[in-house]
């Protein structure tokens, strides 16, 4: 999993940014849902975030604005957060 990671990386995927109305983001299918249904119903624009065509997901988070700007990294934890859903966590090497 870590060498296909590292190729992603290095593949220099365009991550963007796009804000849409809560409800349209709900009728979106996948793991974004899952997301929306934690967040409070008072917030009723959802920023996603998206890595060319890999993947698109809720996040109000800070992201890079291509893949080859992540650099080195190492795995340091994988969970299993449901069927065929994995939780990568990474630090950045110097």
């Amino acid at each position: 999993m870590e060498q296909e990671i590292y190729k992603i990386v290095e593949e220099n995927h365009k991550i963007s940014t796009r804000s849409l109305p809560r409800e349209e983001v709900g009728e979106i299918p996948g793991s974004i849902k899952t997301v929306i249904n934690l967040l409070p119903k008072s917030i009723q624009t959802i920023r996603l975030v998206a890595i060319s065509e890999l993947d698109e997901q809720a996040c109000g988070g800070t992201h890079v604005k291509s893949t080859n700007e992540i650099g080195a990294f190492s795995f340091t934890k994988v969970k299993n957060k449901g069927k065929h859903i994995k939780r990568i966590e990474i630090i950045l090497n110097d």
